[in-house]
């Protein structure tokens, strides 16, 4: 079985969860971080893949190691701490930045929700629609200002 299935971010890194279970038994992997970073690498290839498996990573190891639900949340922690020190990358200057709390597959999902057509596109209703469902909805005037943002061709 894959480590997490249902998330774009993670297509193209088809970690098993039998490669955690290898790591702990037969390379002493001690942490999620280390199954993370040094025995699959997928840090460094995709740190939202990484986040995004990294719950069941735990529930694993947990497993494999006889960690206590305490434990389990505490390697949780660290191993999020980690990833977000050093694999998050160049961080955007996001002041006045409205979208925080979703992530990436949460807009892909709502965007293929509205998107029923398939076009790749979204229209002005669309758009108030998507960043209603993400959970940060737009006034009128927010609305025209993304909108004039975003339509480089006038279409």
């Amino acid at each position: 079985r894959r480590l997490y299935e249902g998330a774009a971010a993670t297509t193209g890194y088809p970690y098993l969860e039998a490669e955690v279970r290898y790591a702990v038994n037969h390379e002493y992997a001690v942490s999620p971080a280390d199954v993370l970073a040094r025995r699959t690498r997928l840090a460094f290839l995709n740190s939202t893949a990484a986040r995004l498996c990294l719950p069941r990573v735990v529930e694993i190891m947990a497993e494999c190691l006889g960690w206590s639900p305490e434990r389990a949340l505490l390697e949780h922690e660290q191993a999020e701490q980690l990833l977000a020190r050093d694999f998050a990358g160049p961080v955007p200057n996001k002041e006045g930045a409205l979208l925080r709390s979703a992530c990436t597959a949460d807009v892909k999902d709502v965007f293929d929700h509205i998107d029923v057509e398939q076009k790749g596109t979204l229209t002005k209703a669309g758009i108030a629609k998507a960043a209603a469902e993400l959970g940060f909805p737009l006034s009128q005037a927010e609305l025209q200002k993304a909108v004039s943002e975003m339509d480089t061709d006038k279409n």
